[in-house]
Formats: C-alpha cells, structure tokens, sequence
C-alpha cells in the first residue's frame, strides 16, 4: 500500500503547466524564425514550426499565428529532436520505485531526455509510469521498457532466474503476456539456453537485446538474430577481438561463475593485449551485415576512470536521494578508489574508445546510452557526456546527435521520432547554440516541447530545484 500511494503521489509534485494541459485541448504552438537542424542531412534550415495535439502540424518558411496559438521566437536559436538514452534503469537495480519517479523523470526531460529504452527493472511500475506520461499526468520521457531481465546467476528482484532452454522460452513467453516491449538477458545464461530465448523472442514477435554470455561469440549472436549488444566490457568486445578469443571467453565465464572479479579483470587484460585487427574487422563486418547495433556505455566506464575526482567534485549529486549520494561517498567507495582499479578502468576507457571508433569507421551502428544510476552516474546529465565520448572517438557531433535521434527511431523502425518532419512526435528541444558545431551545445537547452506541451527555461528550472528539494528528503 505504501509503495501505492507513493506511485500515485499528489499531483502537486510536478510541472503545474503539464497538469493543467490534462484538462483541455493544448493550444496550438507556434515556433517562428527557428533554425531547424535535419540530423540526417547534417543541414540547418531557418523556418516556422507549427505544433498542434502533440504532433508537427506544419514547417514553412512563414506561419501565420493561428488563433489562441502559444508562440516562441526562436530566432538565433537551434531546434533539435528530443534526445533519446538507450540504456537507463528508472525502477529497479539502483533506482528504487519509491522515489525515482519524483526524481529521475523530470531531471530527464530538464536535459532534453524525452525518451528512454528502460533495460530492466519494475515492468507494472514502467507500465504505470508511462500510462501517466502518455495522459500527461505526470511530465516525463516516453518509456519503451522490458521488464525484468533473464539470467541464469544474478540474484535481483528484477531479474528472472532461467537456467535451462525451457525455462527460456516461458520466461520470454511470460514478458510477452505482461506487455514487455523486447526481451533483456544478462551474461549468466549458458549457450542451449541462450538460443532458447532467441528463438522464444522470436516466436513471441519480440526483439532480443541486453549482454552477450561468454560462451556465445558475438558474431553467433549477431546472427542469430540478437538485435543490440549493450556495454563493450559485459558483454566482452575485446574479448571477442582477441586472437586467443575461443580461451578467454571459457575463462571469462569460469570467472563470472566463482565470482572472482580479479580474474575478470585479468581476462579483459588478455584480450586488449591479444587484439587482432583480422578478428575485429570480422566481426565488424558481422555487425553491418545483420545491422546489429552497439550500445556502448561509455558514461559508465568513464565513471569509473575518474571517480577520484568525482568523488571529490560531482555537481550531480544534488540531484540522487541523500540515502544514494551516501553510498557514493570517498569512503564507501574506498574499494574501486584503488590505485590500481582506477589504473585499470582507464585502461579500460581507453580501449573502449578505440574500439568504438573502429566499429563507427566500419559502419556499425551505435546507440546513445548511459546505463545510469551506476556510482557518480547520474541520469539526464549523463547523456550530453557519453556524446561528448563518442565524438572523442571520431563521431563528428552529427553523428553523436543522430545516436541519440534517428538512431533510436531506426532502432524501433518507427518515423515519428528521431526528427523534425511534418507529422512527427512533437519532442523538440531548443537550444541557444549549435549542437551541429559542437555536441556540448545540446547542454544549453532554452526550452522542451514534451508531446507538444511546452516546458520553458523557467520551468525546467523550478523541476531541477523542485527534483533538488525532494532528493535531500529521500
């Protein structure tokens, strides 16, 4: 009951303005003089945008202002489609239901977040999340969510034990009839029952994402239908690159299995050490072929490079719930703030980044995503800094922007998203500079349009100090 009443909190927690856009029809909305940024083209293009009932109504060079139309001039200032991450976890793992939607929803759509892939957590609370969302009663991104994960070793609520082909195919079965929109699995699944929940997703007309177990090759995955691969490290793409590849993966799952994370470590070393150029412009190439994407997570690796310093510096951290900030802490952390742990994350990050910016070369698609909530990851402001990465690794800032746009709307084969067309989602962020000249731009938003309703500076202001307030009590 108490986690209820949470869920179904007072009204009066969030934006007055999206409250009140429940009661009637939302005015048509006017944006003149905006300069357009077509993501695809990589052009920019000054027009007016009419918006109407959540979606772009009409782009022409001249709008005249329809009556009781909301208007904004835009002029001088740069339109963009609202940001997608591809790898959160709002209501399980680190993010417990009881506070994260009062907190990490609107610090999403405060950062220009106006959607989310959720890669595994609470599927009815999801459910209910996004049903608010799409009545607008509350503000937040729109949630594509699979619910609990499957594994075979990991031991969370939120995750669905599946140890052998049949338990597979009715987990996979089961998400389907909760209405999960794909299907998550994490490294613990062994080979039979692997493919089992390939085919099982399959059968069910779902998509299958998440890590790849150390006894599958990426390339088996990647042709068997596996449709993105989350994280370089979990799901082993040095490993995978390595000349001695077939070893360390069996050493790699002996590891995972006895729980000697040292052991890990070791392997990971291995394969960055053994990395052969033939072996990976392979696997590259299986990619491409089967157009499997890539999600890197390079927000979360970075984290982890650099925690002395965020430990002592995190401006983020005004916004997780004290009882988390708490665990982030020098002190709690004393185990990862180890010369050598830091030595060997940024190691790590650093093949990361060439990894990536080999597949991008190679034409592999990649997607933007932040696996938040891990320690000094904090969600929202996380996103505009794992583009930031991607451009280190040779993206030009369209190509970071289209990881977080038209790569997610081509990831779910939808066209409403992902861009600025007549027709399309009405999820705009406004910008004061160019994201098209430098990808940190994306950081200066002066305004979101979420479904049409708009949230100005102001707003989004009071629902940063408002997200502030609450995090301090929790």
């Amino acid at each position: 009951m108490r986690m209820t009443r949470v869920l179904f909190a007072v009204a009066s927690l969030w934006s007055s303005s999206f409250l009140t856009a429940q009661n009637h029809s939302d005015p048509p909305l006017l944006i003149k003089a905006a300069n357009i940024i077509d993501v695809d083209a990589g052009t920019v293009r000054r027009a007016d945008v009419l918006v109407a009932n959540g979606w772009i109504t009409e782009i022409a060079a001249h709008i005249s202002t329809p009556t009781s139309a909301k208007q904004i001039n835009a002029r001088g200032k740069f339109l963009i489609p609202g940001l997608w991450d591809m790898h959160v976890h709002l209501a399980g793992l680190s993010a417990d239901p009881a506070w994260s939607r009062d907190l990490l929803l609107p610090l999403l759509v405060a950062n220009g977040l106006t959607g989310v892939r959720d890669m595994g957590g609470n599927l009815e609370v999801l459910q209910q999340w996004r049903k608010g969302i799409t009545e607008k009663q509350i503000p937040g991104p729109e949630i594509v969510a699979a619910g609990p994960m499957l594994d075979g070793e990991f031991d969370d609520p939120n995750v669905l034990k599946t140890t052998n082909p049949q338990e597979a195919r009715e987990r996979v079965a089961e998400l389907k009839s909760r209405g999960a929109a794909f299907v998550k699995i994490l490294s613990g699944l062994d080979r039979d029952t692997y493919f089992a929940a390939v085919a099982g997703a399959k059968e069910n007309a779902l998509t299958l994402v998440g890590h790849v177990p150390p006894l599958v090759g990426l390339d088996e995955a990647s042709n068997a239908g596996q449709k993105s691969i989350e994280h370089i490290l979990y799901s082993g793409i040095a490993v995978a690159c390595s000349a001695n590849a077939e070893e360390l993966r069996r050493k790699w799952d002996a590891a995972m299995r006895s729980g000697a994370i040292r052991e890990i470590g070791s392997v990971e070393n291995a394969a960055i050490a053994d990395y052969s150029p033939s072996r990976a412009d392979a696997l590259w190439k299986t990619l491409v072929r089967n157009k499997t994407w890539v999600t890197p997570t390079l927000h979360s690796t970075y984290s982890s490079a650099h925690l002395a310093e965020l430990v002592k510096e995190d401006p983020g951290m005004a916004y997780v719930p004290k009882s988390v900030a708490a665990k982030w802490t020098s002190e709690k952390l004393q185990f990862s703030l180890a010369p050598d742990k830091l030595e060997w994350w940024g190691r790590e990050l650093r093949n990361q980044l060439k990894l990536v910016k080999e597949m991008h070369a190679a034409g592999v698609h990649i997607l933007a995503g932040t696996d938040s909530l891990d320690p000094h990851n904090v969600p929202g402001a996380s996103l505009p800094h794992e583009l930031e990465l991607l451009t280190e690794t040779g993206l030009t800032p369209r190509d970071a922007l289209r990881t977080a746009t038209l790569g997610p709307a081509e990831f779910f084969e939808r066209t409403d998203i992902g861009n600025l067309n007549v027709g399309s989602k009405a999820d705009i962020v406004l910008l004061d500079a160019n994201p098209l000249e430098d990808i940190g731009n994306v950081r200066r938003i002066q305004a979101v349009i979420l479904a049409g309703e708009l949230l100005t500076r102001s707003q989004l202001d009071t629902m940063l100090i408002r997200v502030k307030t609450q995090a301090a009590a929790k």
